[in-house]
C-alpha cells in the first residue's frame, strides 16, 4: 500500500464508488446509479456540514480505500474498502490510522449482517457494545463499537 491521505475532492468519484460498493449489501439501500449520485454528493456536504475528516488509501497511485472520521466527537463514521482489494491489510492500515488520529478513542457503528465486518473490529481490538437501529434508518439494526486505548 502506499498510504492514507486526506482526501482531495478529485479522490470523491473513487471514494463513493468504494462506499456504495460496500454499504449497499448492508443497509438495504439500492444498488442503483442514483445511491451511487447520493453518496458522492453527500461526500462534501459531510465535510462541511458535519466535520467529516476524509481520507483515501492509495495503491499504485489509485484509489483502495475510504476512511471518515469525526475526530471532535470520537466517531469513526465510514471504513470501506474497495471490494476487488480486500484481505491485503487495507482496512487495518485505515483503522490504525482512525486510532492514531484519535487517540483517546472513539466508536463506530456498523450494520448487524456486516458479520466479515464486526469480526475484523473484534480482531482489531474494538468492543462490542450493543446493538440498536439506526437513527436515520430505523427499520436496520446496526452493531455499535468503540475502541479505547
Amino acid at each position: 500500500m502506499t498510504g492514507i491521505r486526506a482526501a482531495r475532492e478529485a479522490d470523491y468519484d473513487a471514494l463513493a464508488r468504494i462506499w456504495w460498493q460496500g454499504s449497499g449489501s448492508f443497509d438495504g439501500a439500492p444498488a442503483t446509479p442514483e445511491f451511487l449520485d447520493e453518496l458522492r454528493a453527500r461526500l462534501p456536504r459531510e465535510v462541511a456540514a458535519n466535520g467529516w475528516h476524509v481520507f483515501a488509501a492509495e495503491i499504485d497511485g489509485g484509489v483502495a480505500g475510504l476512511l471518515a472520521i469525526e475526530p471532535r466527537d470520537g466517531v469513526l463514521t465510514e471504513l470501506f474498502v474497495d471490494e476487488t482489494l480486500r484481505s491485503r491489510g487495507i482496512g487495518k492500515a485505515l483503522l490504525d490510522f482512525a486510532k492514531r488520529e484519535m487517540p483517546a478513542g472513539f466508536w463506530l457503528r456498523t450494520h448487524s449482517r456486516n458479520l466479515r465486518g464486526q469480526a475484523f473490529y473484534r480482531r482489531e481490538g474494538l468492543a462490542h457494545l450493543r446493538d440498536e437501529p439506526h437513527p436515520r434508518h430505523p427499520e436496520a439494526l446496526f452493531a455499535i463499537f468503540a475502541w479505547r486505548p
